[in-house]
């Protein structure tokens, strides 16, 4: 039976439900509305930004509303309607500041949000990961990641591709790193150091080998130098320590950004002094450096970087973005006109050979008479990207959010100088920036229209949907396969074509389809693999054009088996937390052992069932400091972790 044709009822483990209006879009399409996240009491401010994976994004800011700065976040819809608790839910609102927010999606529409947590007033990383309906699937206030060190912050994070999260952060003059695996638990040793510096890291950036790693990249503030080193699945480093500056050339090299290359290495971009050029104030001058680094560490392109921009005056704070072909495409603030008194924004693509690829120095992206700040992109899928920033082009108004899309062979697609985004009263900074899936994006930012001390967080979507289409309601999948549903409006197409691709391959037509006759539309798929991502969209003609719905992303789990994760955190204090997996429903027994082999607590949990766990287990005022064993029973199989306690 073709399962283009049959209907099907959804059943399993995880079912998404989207609520996306379809008669008439949430997303209103007037510059000064847009949609309100939150407008609570007090300042929100820093919103970062992921995609749900259902054509939608989550949010997370730092929130004043209780005096003190939290961390919050909210799920917007395909249609642009806030999902869940008005003005968002609380990831963190423990004792003393949460700042520096950093997030990413699980591939689940929900995301995994890491930050600076100063509850023991010294900053400690921490996370939270919330599922699809806005539910902490870890610890109330979140998760601690690194140990106690000499103050941990600047949180980068990158999505590992099997519902986990890459993250890396300064720890004093250290560079560190975790993996998270979709359960919480830390994958890599705590506080894995990934390089001892100098001086001061910034700019931190992480980003996945593909292979189950990541490649970190940093600046050292007093040296002025960029620097990458691999970390392999296992938590090794693998790069030679001696040979990890991207650049020897002279000068210094500041404002480091990277993205994968799709094939285990990474390309990095940076500002670069070595024309030794100075303004009339006798400050360094700074022009735009690539180069892409092999999976072995490697400089694949010229030695030390390929020329991006080399114009009069300064090029700084670049961004970057794959542009899925091997290269990238980058954006900065550029000082060129107006004889370097306002910042613009120009781009650059650079192709899987270190060749760029548009216009010599860069495409002008916004060159009015105005400064241009905080440049962020995307890519559309297309080899083309979705950029935005903040500037003040509108005399005695502030600064509004302006947008602009360049397709891949570096043609702006909208306004010249950018598509007004949000031109309301008051100033508007910050942009966020996270792709739609369907070759448009979602900005987010903060917002002082109604009140100046007293900013909000607004987002958009664009290009701006004058009505959606079609809109994913619901997605599953579980070991077996994956099952989809769309809801269409009403009367528009009745027959779409179905594609799919599984992560980084090539769509692939899966056959026409009809919406039935209450305007859905249900799709099933066992042709996958347990472990691996795989991607859904829809096709349809339209006045001779051919039109796509957003994309769904979804990772099909691999079945359920009996997992001891262990204590987390490890050495834990007061307390175990103890992270489990169960299979199945069926007897099953953990136990909490110290060296003498005596059974302190116990716990049945074989009715909790198939999936990740985790419970609390013994009693702090009978756990002394020391080494305690942990056993997980069931059905004949008994497994064993270490665990240390400490008061």
């Amino acid at each position: 039976m073709n399962p283009l044709r049959s209907p099907f009822i959804l059943c399993g483990a995880l079912l998404l439900l989207i609520g996306a209006r379809i008669a008439a879009a949430d997303w209103p399409c007037d510059s000064t509305v847009n949609v309100p996240i939150c407008v609570a009491p007090g300042n929100q401010l820093l919103p970062v930004i992921a995609s749900d994976s259902l054509s939608g994004a989550i949010i997370a800011w730092v929130d004043y509303r209780s005096g003190g700065a939290d961390i919050y976040a909210q799920r917007v819809t395909v249609a642009g309607s806030p999902m869940w608790a008005i003005d968002g839910v609380p990831l963190c609102t423990a004792l003393g500041d949460q700042t520096n927010a950093a997030t990413v999606a699980d591939g689940g529409g929900g995301a995994i949000v890491a930050w600076t947590d100063y509850r023991s007033g010294r900053g400690q990383l921490y996370a939270q990961h919330l599922n699809a309906e806005g539910v902490p699937l870890w610890e109330i206030d979140g998760r601690a990641i690194g140990s106690a060190g000499s103050g941990q912050d600047a949180p980068s994070i990158a999505n590992d591709g099997t519902g986990g999260a890459l993250l890396a952060w300064r720890d004093g003059s250290s560079v560190c790193a975790q993996h998270l695996n979709g359960g919480g638990s830390l994958v890599w040793a705590r506080g894995l150091v990934v390089s001892e510096t100098s001086g001061l890291p910034i700019h931190l950036s992480i980003v996945s080998d593909g292979a189950g790693g990541a490649i970190a990249s940093w600046e050292t503030w007093d040296a002025g130098r960029v620097y990458a080193q691999r970390i392999g699945n296992s938590g090794s480093l693998l790069w030679d320590p001696t040979k990890l500056a991207v650049s020897s050339a002279p000068g210094h090299e500041y404002f480091p950004a990277m993205t994968a290359d799709g094939a285990g290495g990474a390309i990095v971009a940076w500002s670069d002094t070595r024309n030794g050029a100075l303004d009339s104030y006798g400050q360094e001058l700074y022009d735009i450096y690539v180069q892409r680094l092999s999976p072995e560490g490697d400089h694949e392109w010229t030695e030390d970087g390929v020329a991006l921009c080399t114009q009069h005056d300064s090029q700084v704070f670049v961004q970057l973005v794959t542009d899925a072909a091997g290269g990238a495409i980058a954006c900065w603030q550029d000082h060129r006109g107006f004889g370097g008194y306002v910042d613009q924004i120009y781009a650059q693509r650079v192709d899987s050979t270190g060749t760029a690829r548009w216009t010599s120095d860069g495409v002008p992206i916004s060159i009015n008479y105005a400064n241009h700040y905080s440049p962020v992109l995307v890519s559309d899928g297309a080899g083309g990207a979705i950029m935005t920033w903040f500037d003040g082009r509108i005399p005695d108004r502030g600064f509004d959010v302006y947008a602009q899309h360049v397709d891949g062979l570096g043609n702006p697609q909208w306004t010249t100088d950018g598509a007004p985004i949000c031109t309301t009263t008051g100033d508007q900074r910050g942009p966020a920036i996270a792709s739609d899936g369907g070759g448009g994006a979602i900005i987010a930012w903060y917002d002082e229209r109604l009140s100046i001390s007293n900013a909000d967080i607004y987002a958009q979507q664009v290009p701006c949907p004058a009505e959606v289409r079609v809109a994913l309601v619901s997605a599953e999948a579980t070991p077996e396969g994956v099952a989809l549903e769309w809801r269409r409006a009403a009367g528009a197409i009745t027959e779409v074509t179905v594609f799919s691709r599984q992560e980084d391959a090539d769509w692939v037509s899966r056959g026409t389809a009809e919406f039935d006759s209450t305007a859905v539309l249900r799709f099933e798929d066992r042709n996958v693999s347990a472990g691996e991502r795989y991607s859904y969209r829809l096709s349809w003609n339209e006045l001779g054009n051919q039109m796509f719905s957003g994309e769904a992303s979804v990772h099909v789990p691999s079945p359920p088996r009996l997992t001891l994760h262990g204590a987390v955190p490890n050495p834990a204090v007061g307390v175990f937390n103890v992270a489990f997996s169960l299979p199945g429903p069926g007897a099953a027994t953990l136990e909490l052992i110290d060296l003498g082999g005596r059974r302190l607590a116990g716990a049945d949990v074989g009715f909790l069932g198939s999936g990740p766990h985790s419970i609390a287990l013994g009693d702090p005022a009978r756990l002394r400091p020391g080494v305690y064993w942990i056993r997980l029973k069931r059905s004949g199989q008994t497994l064993t972790e270490r665990a240390l306690m400490l008061k």
